[in-house]
């Protein structure tokens, strides 16, 4: 709901409950539990979502980071394992642009490529 308000109002007060809330989601999830992999994906896009607002390349990291989390929690033929994938590739592309690491490049087509097959 933050997330949402964040959305429609751009108050980073907002994005910041938003963060908070899902990492006690998360913290609250058991490891094995089916919904963890949902709650990383999340914190990975509400972490981009405050990258693209304010730039710290921190958060892109935490962004990149909770979506490899999602991915490794989300078996192979699962439906969402494409939109991990895409998210992922997203974020690697996007700190690409940022800092011009070609590992992130390549990363970032791997995840592209994956997310289509």
């Amino acid at each position: 709901i933050f997330f949402h308000k964040f959305e429609q109002t751009g108050d980073l007060g907002n994005l910041q409950k938003a963060i908070e809330h899902t990492e006690e989601a998360l913290a609250a999830t058991p490891q094995d539990h089916p919904y963890r992999a949902a709650r990383h994906n999340n914190l990975g896009s509400i972490f981009s979502s405050r990258f693209e607002r304010i730039g710290d390349l921190g958060d892109l990291k935490k962004a990149i980071e909770h979506a490899e989390e999602a991915l490794a929690a989300t078996p192979r033929d699962h439906p969402h394992t494409a939109t991990i994938h895409n998210n992922l590739g997203f974020f690697l592309s996007t700190r690409f642009k940022r800092i011009g690491d070609p590992g992130d490049l390549q990363k970032a087509i791997d995840h592209a490529q994956e997310a289509l097959t």
